[in-house]
């Protein structure tokens, strides 16, 4: 089954705070948080280096969902696909 992607609203460079929200929760009503930075801020975050294949300033969204079991995710700031993820790291 191929990964689910969003697109950014018509108009926009980014995926808005819903759609992240909604991409690293599955569809499911679970709460979460999110903030907009760039990857190498999130990377930081997360305690890791940002992956040199990736650029250090691409818009990403981090996700922390709170439940049922806390894990945190960076996503692609523009169409929603899982850059990295964590279980019980650090969270927003």
């Amino acid at each position: 089954m191929p990964a689910r992607t969003f697109l950014p609203p018509p108009g926009e460079t980014h995926l808005t705070e819903s759609q992240a929200l909604d991409s690293a929760r599955g569809g499911a009503a679970l709460p979460a948080a999110a903030r907009l930075m760039d990857y190498r801020s999130a990377a930081a975050l997360l305690g890791e280096g940002p992956d040199p294949r990736l650029s250090p300033v691409a818009p990403v969204w981090v996700v922390t969902v709170y439940q049922p079991r806390q894990y945190t995710v960076i996503l692609n700031g523009v169409n929603g696909l899982v850059i990295d993820s964590c279980m019980g790291c650090r969270s927003l």
